[in-house]
């Protein structure tokens, strides 16, 4: 309720808007492309999207929620996006899976890492590198070490042709789980 009511305030000041002349379309869009679950709603996936070819289609869905939305796949193994020609992207745009069905029911702000029953979850990637294919060919490697977020956005601000998301380790769990890999 605070994310809505935070993000609610920041769009009628943006648009010299009340509670009674909010544009809710925009506000249920920027809720969900900051993770927040608005049930029976699909986001719509960044524009860039639309002319990339996705090694894994699913994850640009708009659905971050269940088994069936979500990629499982190896360690090591990479995801890509690739692009018809040489695109400018503000960065990339990833939810991981924080196993939302875990037993507990409590979350506490905070937990000691390697606590048995309060943890980050098993299922939730760890570390992982953004490969980028740059215009002129060369590769350039962005590093992510010890993770605990379910929502990432990693700023990149360059022309390119294809993106790999290689998730390298998770907290536990055999496989990679993966939301959403996308492009904004």
């Amino acid at each position: 309720l605070g994310q809505a009511l935070g993000t609610a305030v920041s769009i009628m000041k943006e648009d010299n808007a009340t509670p009674a002349t909010i544009d809710v379309k925009k506000l249920q869009a920027r809720l969900m492309n900051d993770d927040c679950y608005l049930p029976f709603m699909r986001r719509i996936p960044s524009e860039l999207n639309k002319n990339a070819v996705h090694s894994c289609p699913i994850l640009v869905n708009g659905i971050e929620r269940g088994d069936e939305n979500m990629y499982v796949g190896d360690l090591n193994k990479p995801i890509s996006i690739e692009l018809n020609k040489p695109t400018i992207i503000n960065g990339i745009r990833l939810v991981f899976d924080s196993d939302l069905n875990r037993k507990f029911d409590n979350m506490p702000c905070t937990y000691l890492l390697n606590e048995d029953r309060y943890r980050t979850a098993k299922t939730m990637i760890k570390d992982f590198n953004l490969v980028f294919t740059l215009e002129n060919g060369q590769k350039e490697v962005v590093e992510i070490k010890d993770n605990f977020l379910r929502f990432v956005k990693v700023p990149f601000n360059k022309a390119i042709k294809k993106v790999e998301l290689l998730p390298l380790s998770n907290y536990g769990a055999e496989k990679a789980h993966v939301f959403d890999f996308e492009l904004y």
